[in-house]
């Protein structure tokens, strides 16, 4: 029995064949099961099930409890991934202050070359 369920949490087994290819699936529950089945369209004619000794119809109890210690309850969405590189955070900053006169604009070449 050790050869046809090599996964201790996978005690359904299936078997067919898909063309040339000889196929052999396991799951975790009989519904897992009948979906594939349904998926696939295969005739219960070229279909074997073999189910493992110590399966109830259930899930194992180490899958049930797995995960209650890391979950957290959230009431919020979650924010989508952005791709790229991330953007700088942007800070508001004021405008400098203007020190001392105003800078003049020249408007010929006297008013360049002279010095204030």
């Amino acid at each position: 029995m050790t050869n046809l369920f090599p996964h201790q949490g996978f005690p359904v087994r299936l078997e067919y064949q898909d063309g040339s290819d000889h196929r052999i699936c396991w799951f975790q529950t009989e519904s897992h099961l009948q979906k594939h089945i349904a998926r696939y369209k295969l005739k219960e004619s070229a279909i074997k099930i073999t189910y493992a000794d110590n399966y109830d119809g259930s899930y194992p109890s180490e899958f049930l409890n797995a995960n209650t210690e890391s979950e957290v309850e959230s009431t919020e969405k979650p924010t989508p991934r952005k791709r790229g590189r991330p953007r700088k955070q942007e800070t508001v900053t004021e405008a400098p202050k203007k020190r001392g006169r105003p800078k003049k604009m020249f408007s010929s070449l006297d008013t360049f070359f002279k010095n204030d």
